[in-house]
């Protein structure tokens, strides 16, 4: 991207065609977005990642064959990797923690693309990662998905609530996600 007249451009993956064709539409004609590229899968998003170096990728999650989540993985291993912006039906904690970790820079669920996406896209055009949509930095999502976990294999001995002013509490609300 060049100049104040350059537009950002976006690689769709998605293997719903309407679905693409929606939202290319819809995204093609916003000032400032033009559509680099479309790929149906994992696979075809790598290639066209290379081929096209767009500037921002929206992935969907949910795709046969090479998934949305490995897809971001490989494409995030490159020192130039473009954004990341995840995109899925499937709107919980877990989801959004697993696309952080995998490295999109963003989460939006498809529920919700017309009140949260341009906002995703600017977040992550300027640099950083997504609050509206519920990215969390990967570190704190790993955090989190540890603490789920040793939740889920120790529900059988639940602890006591600690003090209001306990160490763990402090320590908890500090690791709290900044978005929130």
């Amino acid at each position: 991207m060049e100049g104040p007249a350059a537009r950002v451009r976006l690689l769709l993956v998605d293997d719903n065609e309407e679905f693409l064709q929606a939202e290319s539409a819809w995204l093609g004609s916003l000032p400032g977005f033009e559509i680099a590229g479309v790929a149906h899968s994992g696979e075809e998003a790598l290639d066209a990642v290379r081929r096209l170096r767009p500037d921002i990728v929206l992935m969907d999650l949910a795709m046969p064959g090479l998934g949305g989540f490995e897809a971001i993985r490989v494409i995030k291993e490159s020192p130039a990797a473009p954004p990341i912006v995840a995109v899925s039906l499937h709107d919980s904690q877990v989801v959004r923690s697993e696309a952080s970790i995998a490295g999109a820079d963003a989460f939006v669920p498809k529920a919700r693309l017309s009140t949260q996406l341009l906002a995703a896209l600017h977040a992550v055009q300027a640099g950083g990662r997504d609050c509206v949509g519920g990215g969390r930095r990967p570190q704190e999502a790993d955090r989190e998905r540890k603490r789920s976990q040793h939740a889920q294999q120790d529900v059988s001995s639940p602890a006591p609530e600690p003090e209001p002013g306990s160490e763990l509490v402090r320590s908890l609300r500090d690791e709290r996600d900044p978005c929130s």
